[in-house]
This record gives C-alpha cells, structure tokens and sequence, in this order.
C-alpha cells in the first residue's frame, strides 16, 4: 500500500492572480522532452525535420480539441447541457481516448495533404510518445483524476476522504489509481523502446505496432478496474 499524496496548485502567478498547477507543468514538461527526442529519431530515420515539426504541432491541436470533446461529450455531458459554451473551454477536461482519436485524425490529414509516408513520421511521433506519457500521467497521478475499485494490491493508494478539498462518500482506503498505473506503463514502453532506439532496418510501422500491442492490452484491463461504487 502506497500512502496518499496530493500536489495541486503549485503557484499563483502575481498581478493576474492565476494558479499554476501541477498537472499542466507536466504535460508541457512531457511535450518538450517528447518532440526533442521525436526530432532526434527523425532526424536518424532520415526524415524531414521541418515536416516533422510541422506534423507534431497539427496533431497536438486536433489531439488537444477531440480530448476535450470526447471528456464532455462521454463524461461531462450534464455540464455540456447546462452550459453548451463548455465545449469550447479547451483548458478544462481531456480524455485519453479522444486525445488519442483527435492525434490520430490530425496525422491522417497533414501526411495525406504534404504527401508523406503517414507510417514512418507516425513511427517516430510512437517512439517518442511514451516518455511524453509519463509525465502526462505523473499528472493524474499526482492529482489522483483516475480514482479505482477498492484492492489489496501492494500499489493501490490508501485515500482519504477527501480530494482537492473535496469530501467524497465511502472513498477512503485502499484503491487502484489508474493514473499511476499508466505512468509505470508508460516508463515500461519507454524503457523497451530505448534499448531498441538503434536497431537498424525497421520496418515503418514497427514503433506503431509495437505501442498498440503493448499499450491497448493493459490499458483495456485498466479500465476495468475503474470505481463504480463513488459518486460521478
């Protein structure tokens, strides 16, 4: 069992009175690092940098937008009915699912219009995501946004009551955290595709292949070990 720790707002910024909080320094964190190393295995594969970068900025947009419309549309959708203009609050509520829909989308088109081989630029945008993945769910897990079924598993997290200053009815103890665990899934690809990061003669597609058979696997089982005993 893994005691409970939170980080939330990490600052406020002086003047505009805006909090800092932890879970967005680390996505950017994870951005950064993620298209630097993008670039260095593009560069290796011998594609065009300037494309490369081009493509990474498409794709985090149409990644950033669907995230946004997928968590409202499948999991906020009494807010989206209170209030349709939330579907344009782009900074509040991501999805993993709609993120991944979105990039996809977004890689699809710009390879199709610039005429690039979508495999071998996706192959790199593969290799790279999943050091860009664990600090996007160091995030949730610091914030603890993927709250699980109750275990005696050794790394289920021992909650209390309350989260963010929020008390929620029958939470505490001992649960999975779903954001934590794909962290560790996340430094586990990593780790794989850095020690194959100079096998040479590749096939396109093979980084591609590779994360959907090691991720979609577990990430489906983690998904069965969501809380349906809390409340929203």
């Amino acid at each position: 069992m893994i005691p409970y720790f939170e980080l939330g707002k990490l600052f406020t910024i002086p003047f505009i009175n805006k909090d800092v909080q932890s879970f967005g320094v680390l996505v950017a964190i994870g951005i950064i690092i993620a298209y630097n190393l993008g670039q260095w295995k593009a560069k290796q594969n011998g594609l065009d940098q300037e494309k490369f970068s081009s493509l990474v900025t498409f794709m985090l947009i149409t990644g950033f937008i669907f995230a946004h419309i997928f968590d409202h549309l499948f999991y906020h959708f009494d807010e989206l009915v209170k209030n349709p203009f939330s579907i344009l609050y782009f900074w509040s509520g991501l999805s993993s699912f709609g993120g991944f829909f979105g990039s996809y989308m977004g890689i699809l088109y710009y390879c199709k219009k610039h005429k690039l081989n979508m495999y071998a630029y996706a192959d790199v945008i593969c290799f790279a995501l999943p050091v860009g993945y664990i600090f996007g769910r160091a995030g949730c897990a610091v914030v603890h946004d993927h709250i699980g079924a109750r275990t005696n598993f050794f790394l289920g997290i021992n909650f209390p009551d309350t989260v963010h200053g929020q008390y929620i009815a029958n939470l505490a103890g001992t649960r999975h955290d779903l954001g934590f665990y794909e962290m560790l899934l996340a430094i586990f690809i990593s780790s794989i595709f850095l020690i194959l990061r100079n096998k040479k003669n590749v096939p396109n597609g093979y980084y591609v292949s590779l994360l959907c058979l090691i991720y979609a696997p577990v990430r489906f089982y983690f998904d069965s070990l969501r809380a349906t005993d809390l409340s929203g």
